[in-house]
C-alpha cells in the first residue's frame, strides 16, 4: 500500500509539473509577442523581420551585422552577400565605423533572404535609396561573399574598389575574413 501511494504521488507531481510548464515556451512555429510598454524585446531566434516595414538600426556589431528595432522588438541581422573584416582583423574597426556612419540610428528598409546559421535575418539594407551592402563593398570595407552570392552588383562594386585601391584594397595582399577565421 505504501508503494502504491508513492506511485500515485509521483504521478500527481508529474501531472502538476507538466501543467505548470504549459505556456512557458511557445509552441514550434509560433511566437509570443505580448507588449510591455517601454520594454524592448529580442526576437525569437527563428523570427524573420517584415521587410516591407521600416526599421531603425539600433546597433552596429561589426562591418556586416546590425540589430534592427521594429515594433518594439529587436532583431539581429547580417548583411547578405558580403563579408567584412573581423573586428580584430586589419580594417575591421574601420569597416564597423563606416557602417555606423551609414546606418546607426537611421530608419532603413531591406529585402531579406532567410536566416543564417546563427539565426540572424540575412538582409540587403537600404537607407534613403542607397544599397548599403553594395556601398560597403564599393568603399572597400567588405568583400563580396562569393561562396554565398553571384550578385553582379556586388561583383561590380568589388571590381571598382579593387581598381581604385579603396579601403582594404589599399593593402598589397588583404586577407579575406573567411581565410582569417579559418587560420584562427
Amino acid at each position: 500500500m505504501h508503494r502504491s501511494l508513492a506511485k500515485h504521488v509521483l504521478l500527481l507531481l508529474i501531472i502538476v509539473w507538466s501543467a505548470g510548464c504549459e505556456g512557458l515556451a511557445p509552441h514550434p512555429g509560433t511566437t509570443s509577442q505580448r507588449r510591455t510598454p517601454g520594454v524592448e524585446r529580442s526576437a525569437p531566434p527563428r523570427a524573420i523581420v517584415r521587410p516591407a516595414a521600416r526599421h531603425r538600426v539600433v546597433k552596429v556589431h561589426d562591418g556586416d551585422s546590425v540589430t534592427l528595432l521594429s515594433d518594439g522588438v529587436q532583431y539581429k541581422a547580417r548583411l547578405s552577400g558580403i563579408d567584412a573584416p573581423e573586428l580584430r582583423q586589419e580594417f575591421g574597426l574601420h569597416a564597423k565605423a563606416t557602417l555606423v556612419a551609414m546606418v546607426e540610428g537611421r530608419v532603413v528598409t531591406f529585402t531579406d533572404s532567410g536566416l543564417d546559421r546563427y539565426h540572424r535575418t540575412l538582409v540587403r539594407l537600404h537607407v534613403e535609396g542607397m544599397d548599403v551592402n553594395a556601398e560597403m563593398v564599393r568603399r572597400g570595407m567588405a568583400w563580396k561573399y562569393s561562396a554565398y552570392t553571384r550578385d553582379p552588383v556586388l561583383t561590380s562594386a568589388e571590381q571598382e574598389a579593387r581598381q581604385f585601391h579603396r579601403g582594404l584594397w589599399s593593402q598589397a595582399n588583404p586577407v579575406p575574413p573567411w581565410e582569417w577565421r579559418h587560420a584562427r
